[in-house]
């Protein structure tokens, strides 16, 4: 593979890093892993409410774009 990196599915961005697997079996960059287990963490802490964890996981995807 080189030095030139692998690009993330979800946030589209070109990481060196290896890929972590998410819990749905998916392989993303450690950041997008990151904002994934944050916002199903703050999911289960507001009741299991989808609609917090979907928010969160928009919110942080929407950070880590920003950081091109």
């Amino acid at each position: 593979m080189g030095l030139s990196g692998r690009v993330c599915p979800d946030c589209e961005r070109r990481v060196r890093e290896p890929f972590e697997e998410t819990i749905l079996g998916r392989e993303v960059c450690p950041d997008c892993a990151r904002a994934l287990f944050l916002a199903s963490g703050a999911g289960a802490a507001a009741g299991g409410s989808l609609g917090v964890a979907a928010g969160v996981w928009s919110t942080l995807l929407r950070k880590i774009r920003r950081t091109r």
